[in-house]
């Protein structure tokens, strides 16, 4: 059966696409979004300087970096810094 309203698939590791009545898993290196913690209806990719662990996106530390879709970030070299 459809569902035209968000239906909750759980946790912010699963997300169900409007009007599909089907949950889906988050993509590695992404998180999901729309709805709340529990009714999410779609997915992004993390961005450059996060990462992104079971549909929750969340920032590098200072002193670390990453590439857009990341899923763990890096230690950046002694005197080097990333801005993007």
């Amino acid at each position: 059966e459809r569902t035209v309203n968000p239906i909750a698939c759980g946790s912010a590791a699963l997300y169900c696409p409007l009007n599909s009545g089907i949950v889906q898993a988050v993509g590695e290196g992404n998180y999901s979004t729309g709805g709340t913690q529990t009714t999410r209806h779609g997915e992004a990719i993390c961005e450059v300087g996060t990462f992104c662990v079971g549909g929750v996106r969340k920032t590098c530390d200072s002193k670390e970096h990453s590439q857009a879709g990341s899923s763990s970030c890096e230690q950046c070299l002694t005197g080097k810094y990333y801005d993007e």
